[in-house]
């Protein structure tokens, strides 16, 4: 939501045409802290491939990762797609925006 509160009409009217998905590989090491992300499909909107990697970043650690995720090298790697439908309508009614 906070997203949708600091951008401009024109950019969420672009973001409504579509379905976007935005494909990222997180990489943890053993002890489930977050080490680094890579956008393998961005979106088109930057933002929006961000917003899925710092709610990862914001999360970690996670304690206690199973032990059947952690590969060889130590690293444990997730891969998941973030599919966004932009509904401009549903923020009328938000009273953080005074209405």
């Amino acid at each position: 939501r906070d997203i949708a509160l600091n951008i401009s009409p024109k950019t969420s009217r672009q973001l409504a045409r579509f379905e976007r998905v935005s494909k990222v590989e997180l990489v943890f090491n053993e002890k489930g802290e977050f080490i680094s992300s890579f956008i393998d499909k961005s979106s088109g909107a930057r933002f929006l491939d961000d917003a899925a990697v710092n709610a990862f970043i914001d999360s970690s650690p996670f304690l206690n990762p199973p032990k059947d995720l952690i590969d060889n090298d130590g690293f444990i790697r997730l891969n998941y797609s973030f599919h966004i439908q932009w509904k401009p309508s549903y923020l009328a009614n938000d009273k953080r925006l005074g209405k």
